[in-house]
């Protein structure tokens, strides 16, 4: 009898030293992913900066931290209240009483009228650090939305490139989706380093966001497809380590470098070595045998039980000749695409299965949305924007842990619910924590992102378990473009602070409180079947509850025959 392929992986080892070695490959393209797909974070990063007072500091341009708050400054400008406290304006200053310069004088209160003010001209810029917003005077409120556009359209860009990597994978396989995405991606970042204006940088953003935006998908398939079932669990949260990851030296590369133009050539200049990925990574053994290449797959497979240390008997060599005519059989009479319409009149007609859809979809995105928005509001947060950023990745790392956990201990509804409730409780009484408190406020703000951080691991499971097989991938799909809407959402949100500070944290603590809530709306899955018809996932709920019954049952009975004992 014929083995397939995951009994075969058995054979040569499920999580060996091929796999390992595999994954370390794998690893460095979707770190590489995260780095650049968060690179608009600091370059097109906002910063610290105020009026240049030209009577009273010369034609400077940037101060050092000691310098950039002179004792005369309150006398030349304007101070407003922040959640750190009282900031000078970056905008207005006062109107000067006389043309004279009074440097010498030290700025003299009669030297300027505290009853009018008039707009910048120029502005010092907090320390050395540089993005767009310093190079190409980005400044004030009305150019706030010229900053934050940089992340929508790299998570447009992504969005778009989702159908069109998965058509370049299933038809040209998943080596070449991902080595072309990382080649083009370095090109385009390179590029951008050299932008010589506005326009051209958010040129290169898009066509990043476009070539680069699969590259993580890519490598997360590559990933699960080497292994056994049984490792692929594990598999899957190795995988998740690396967002954290790519945060994590995001940060440290702004933070150590500074400036963007320099930021940029040391996130994609080395990303060229990854050209000998054609050399060192091989292919998708299961997309191999799905275009009947058994020759090639056989190979690999192969090649992974001598680097594995096994060694093959005949039934092996037997069971690879079943597959390769049962592989011959299916492609001569492969069947028609599932039609789309019929996938999603099927959906309509099933007031269960829409109602349950709806609830997953507004999950996605309000998770996908406040997960995005934490990450990129964190550099607003008062303290070091960069520490702030590079805890925000960190405390990502526990989540698989607690997720597999929770699910398995509480079930996946009740991690999820809970998980919702909790980020959002902590959007809110951060609200309420004075802004002097930066400690307190960061440790709610982490506990807060490392609640969504496992509301987003348990969603992709537990979409996974709601839908049937013949509807699954409609589906995710379908929660997939919505998830994606709330990424190219979260980088705008910035603009909502000039009206009022908190308005961020109320709409991620009101979206994941709501989620948390609809959440409840869901069937409990674990413990039963992936459901293979619209039958069978509708009465997920009855099965749930027929197991219960029946364990309570056997309880009892088990007490029973204990008592006549």
């Amino acid at each position: 009898m014929p083995k397939d392929l995951d009994v075969i992986l058995e054979d040569v080892g499920q999580f060996g030293k091929y796999q390992i070695i595999t994954y370390f490959i794998i690893s460095l393209p979707m770190v590489f992913a995260i780095v650049s797909s968060h690179s608009f974070v600091f370059t097109s990063g906002d910063m610290t900066y105020r009026c240049q007072v030209p009577e009273c500091e010369g034609n400077i341009t940037e101060a050092s931290e000691e310098n950039f708050i002179p004792s005369w400054l309150h006398r030349a400008v304007p101070f407003e209240e922040k959640a750190v406290g009282l900031m000078p304006s970056q905008c207005y200053r006062y109107t000067p009483t006389t043309n004279d310069s009074v440097i010498n004088d030290n700025c003299p209160t009669q030297a300027f009228s505290n009853y009018t003010k008039e707009r910048c001209e120029n502005w010092v810029f907090k320390g050395e650090e540089s993005s767009i917003a310093r190079e190409w005077s980005l400044t004030c409120d009305e150019n706030k939305w010229k900053l934050t556009l940089s992340g929508t359209l790299i998570y447009i860009g992504a969005l778009l490139s989702k159908p069109l990597t998965g058509y370049i994978s299933d038809r040209w396989g998943r080596k070449i989706a991902l080595l072309g995405g990382l080649m083009m991606t370095c090109f385009s970042g390179i590029l951008r380093s050299f932008s010589i204006n506005y326009t051209m940088f958010q040129i290169c953003n898009i066509i990043e966001g476009i070539v680069g935006g699969g590259i993580y998908t890519s490598g997360f398939v590559m990933g699960l497809e080497i292994m056994g079932t049984k490792k692929r669990t594990l598999g899957g949260s190795i995988m998740s380590i690396y967002n954290p990851t790519g945060e994590l030296i995001m940060g440290c590369i702004s933070w150590y470098f500074q400036k963007w133009r320099r930021i940029l050539r040391v996130i994609y200049v080395p990303a060229i070595l990854f050209a000998s990925y054609y050399w060192l990574l091989p292919e998708s053994v299961r997309w191999l045998m799905a275009k009947g290449r058994m020759d090639d797959a056989q190979k690999i497979v192969e090649k992974a039980a001598k680097v594995n240390g096994v060694e093959l008997n005949e039934n092996y060599f037997k069971s690879f000749q079943s597959l390769h005519s049962a592989t011959d059989l299916t492609q001569k009479k492969k069947k028609k695409p599932q039609d789309k319409r019929n996938a999603l009149v099927k959906i309509a007609q099933s007031k269960i299965l829409l109602c349950r859809l709806l609830t997953c979809s507004f999950c996605w995105m309000s998770v996908a949305f406040v997960f995005a928005g934490m990450t990129l509001n964190s550099t607003s947060m008062a303290g070091n924007k960069y520490l702030n950023y590079i805890l925000t990745g960190l405390i990502e790392m526990p989540s698989p842990i607690l997720t597999y956990y929770g699910m398995n201990r509480f079930g996946r509804k009740i991690t999820l619910c809970s998980s919702l409730l909790a980020s959002g409780l902590c959007c809110f009484l951060f609200i309420g924590i004075p802004g002097d408190w930066i400690w307190l406020r960061i440790a709610l703000y982490l506990f807060g992102k490392f609640n969504i951080t496992i509301s987003f691991d348990v969603l992709y499971i537990f979409a996974v378990e709601l839908f049937p097989t013949e509807l699954r991938q409609t589906c995710l799909a379908a929660c997939s473009v919505l998830g994606g809407m709330g990424q190219i959402l979260a980088p705008q949100l910035p603009l909502l602070s000039n009206y009022m500070e908190s308005l961020p944290l109320i709409l991620f603590g009101s979206m994941s409180v709501a989620s948390g809530i609809l959440a409840l709306l869901l069937p409990e899955t674990q413990g039963t079947k992936l459901p293979d018809t619209v039958e069978e996932a509708e009465n997920i709920s009855l099965k749930r509850r027929q197991i219960k019954q029946d364990a309570l049952a056997q309880v009892e009975s088990e007490g029973l025959k204990n008592s006549t004992h």
